[in-house]
């Protein structure tokens, strides 16, 4: 399974992530895998979320190992962000050194890009909206 995820483009900790999500089943809750890496990719940390009730990949993740701001965490769902029932992934991922996600206006242009028809010939590419984290590898 693994060649398979990077043979439809997933990068290696993408891949990673979706397995480990595979290992559990949580239902009625969504399988969610987390992956955190350093700034060079080399993993550092790999969770799930295990059971319903039970803290979410990223909390358990972050059990395991404390982020720099430089890591890359890797999420196989977007951090959850409930008002009912702590705790809330997106705040907890707040309070770590990733310090925050990416807005949608930093990512709009990029998407825009991807959607015009003028670049319907661009296949098989990688846009990678990091930051400049890869810049500065």
């Amino acid at each position: 399974m693994d060649n398979n995820l990077q043979k439809l483009g997933f990068s290696k900790p993408m891949t990673v992530a979706i397995i480990e999500a595979l290992k559990a089943n949580p239902h009625p809750n969504p399988r969610v895998g987390a992956v955190l890496t350093d700034q060079h990719g080399k993993i550092k940390a790999v969770s799930n979320h295990l059971k319903k009730g039970s803290n979410p990949a990223e909390m358990n993740l972050f059990d395991l190992v404390n982020p720099s701001q430089h890591d890359i965490l890797y999420v196989t769902l977007e951090p959850c962000f409930p008002s009912d029932t702590p705790p809330s992934c997106a705040t907890e991922i707040m309070r770590t050194a990733l310090h925050r996600f990416a807005s949608p206006a930093e990512l709009m242009p990029a998407l825009l890009f991807l959607l015009d028809p003028a670049n319907s010939y661009m296949t098989g590419e990688t846009l990678t909206i990091d930051g400049g984290m890869s810049a500065s590898l």
